[in-house]
C-alpha cells in the first residue's frame, strides 16, 4: 500500500479561509457560527420568557391567589350562614321555652276564671267554707321583691280570700291551689281558731276537745307578664321617676346655712 504524503487542508490557512463568509470582518466559521446561533437562541428564549413566559405566570398567579381569595371568603361565608342558623336555632329554643313560661303565668282569661278555681278547690275540700273573695288592684312588680330581673317586667294582681275549716281541711286547700294552672303566690297567712270550751263531766272527767275550727285570712298574688308595649313604658316611666328623685347628697345645706345665719344675727 502506497501513502502519498502530500499537504493537508489545514496547511493552506488562506484557501479554507476564502471558502467561509466574513460579516464585519468577521470570518463565520463553524465554530463561531455554533456559538452566534447558541447566543441568538439565548437571547430569543429570554425574550420569550420575558414577553410571554413571564406575564403568563403572573397572570397564572394573580388568578390563583383570585381563586384563593374567592375560596376563603366561601368559607367564611358558608361558616357565617352556619353560625347564623345556629343563632337562629338557639332563638326559636329561647322563645320556645318562653312560651313554656309564659304559659305557667297568669292571663285575662284564667284570672277572670280565678273565683270558679278556687271556689272548686274549696269545694273539693269537705268541711270547708269560702268565706270571702276580693279581687285587688293590679300593679307592675318594681320593688325587686321577686328578683331585681323582674322589675318591670310582670305585674301582680292580689286576691284576698277568707276560708273556715279545720287544718287538715286548709292545708288541703293550700296544696290545691299549687296544682292550678296560673302561677300563684300565697302571701300574709293569718290563722285565727275558734275557742272551744273545755267540757267537764258531773263525775269531773274532761271530755276531749274537737279541733278547733280555723278562719284562714291570706293574699292569693296571680302573676302575669308584660307586653313589650307595656313593658317599654314602665322602664320609661321608672326611669324618669329616677331623675326627678331630688339630690339628697346636701341639697339642704345652703338653706340650713341661711337660717343658722339669721339665727345668729338676730341674736
Amino acid at each position: 500500500m502506497t501513502v502519498s504524503l502530500g499537504k493537508f487542508p489545514d496547511d493552506e490557512p488562506e484557501v479554507l479561509s476564502s471558502n467561509y463568509p466574513t460579516v464585519f470582518g468577521l470570518t463565520i466559521t463553524p465554530v463561531v457560527g455554533g456559538i452566534l446561533a447558541a447566543v441568538t437562541g439565548l437571547a430569543g428564549a429570554g425574550w420569550i420568557f420575558l414577553n410571554l413566559v413571564q406575564p403568563a405566570q403572573q397572570q397564572a398567579n394573580q388568578l390563583t391567589q383570585e381563586v384563593n381569595d374567592l375560596r376563603g371568603r366561601t368559607e367564611q361565608q358558608a361558616e357565617s350562614l352556619r353560625q347564623i342558623g345556629a343563632q337562629q336555632q338557639q332563638l326559636a329554643n329561647a322563645r320556645a321555652q318562653q312560651r313554656v313560661v309564659q304559659s305557667f303565668f297568669a292571663s285575662p282569661a284564667t284570672l277572670d276564671t280565678l273565683l270558679l278555681d278556687i271556689n272548686g278547690q274549696v269545694r273539693r275540700v269537705a268541711g270547708l267554707q269560702l268565706q270571702s273573695y276580693l279581687p285587688k288592684e293590679s300593679v307592675i312588680v318594681t320593688d325587686g321583691s321577686l328578683g331585681e330581673g323582674v322589675n318591670n317586667k310582670l305585674r301582680q294582681t292580689p286576691v284576698f280570700v277568707e276560708v273556715s275549716g279545720g287544718f287538715n281541711q286548709t292545708v288541703a286547700l293550700l296544696r290545691g291551689l299549687e296544682q292550678l294552672q296560673p302561677l300563684l303566690l300565697v302571701r300574709d297567712i293569718v290563722v285565727t281558731a275558734e275557742p272551744v270550751p273545755v267540757v267537764v263531766t258531773p263525775q269531773g272527767q274532761i271530755l276531749p276537745r274537737p279541733a278547733p275550727k280555723l278562719t284562714t285570712q291570706f293574699n292569693i298574688v296571680a302573676l302575669s307578664p308584660l307586653t313589650p308595649e307595656e313593658q317599654k313604658k314602665a322602664e320609661e316611666a321608672a326611669a324618669a321617676a329616677a331623675g326627678n328623685q331630688p339630690n339628697q347628697g346636701g341639697g339642704n345645706q345652703p338653706n340650713q346655712g341661711a337660717g343658722n345665719a339669721g339665727n345668729n344675727a338676730s341674736q
